[in-house]
């Protein structure tokens, strides 16, 4: 079912909706199937491309080193354009810290997956064994929240900002699309003149 007739009858307000959730939660495929379910663009950078952004241009600087200026101005300008580019469009942001940082948004959903679930995307993405997948997503967790904390100030298990979280358990892909869409139009509906 699309949504996409929605924006015809829309006040002068963007449509912001920010996903959020731990390392293979599942946001990027979430905010595709979204951003084509609402006929909106999908913004999906991640803040590791930034830092792989740094490290090819610095080849002796290392993730962990968080506290160099040349890093943190990496991590900055990255989140000016995703900043930038939810300000300008209707969108889906599927970023770590959307929700924090994106301006005013509609919507802001955290993603609980479970452990084990988010394991088996990234053994299925990385060619990882389980063990070594559930290792991998439990370290980048740990990664970036410190990285985050340290940067922004943002506590990522601090969430009384979220307007949902949605058990990832519970529905299908499809329930989820049609569950935001819903919520989106719904709360839009409340800015009609």
């Amino acid at each position: 079912m699309s949504y996409s007739w929605w924006r015809i009858n829309r006040v002068s307000e963007m449509l912001r909706i920010c996903i959020s959730g731990l390392t293979c939660s599942g946001k990027t495929s979430l905010g595709k199937e979204l951003s084509e379910d609402l006929g909106v663009m999908h913004i999906t950078k991640t803040i590791t491309e930034a830092y792989r952004q740094f490290e090819k241009d610095n080849p002796k600087g290392r993730l962990e080193r968080i506290r160099e200026t040349s890093n943190i101005k990496y991590a900055d300008s990255f989140e000016n354009q995703v900043e930038g580019l939810a300000k300008e469009n209707d969108c889906v942001v599927t970023t770590w810290i959307g929700p924090w940082r994106v301006k005013d948004p509609t919507l802001r959903i955290w993603l609980n997956s479970h452990l084990d679930q988010r394991a088996i995307r990234c053994a299925k993405r990385q060619n990882l064994s389980l063990g070594a997948a559930k290792r991998y997503v439990l370290e980048k967790d740990k990664e970036n929240i410190k990285v985050f904390k340290k940067l922004y100030g943002i506590n990522m298990n601090e969430r009384s900002n979220f307007d949902i979280e949605i058990n990832t358990r519970r529905l299908s892909r499809k329930e989820i699309v049609s569950l935001i869409s819903m919520l989106a139009i719904g709360k839009e509906k409340k800015r009609f003149r």
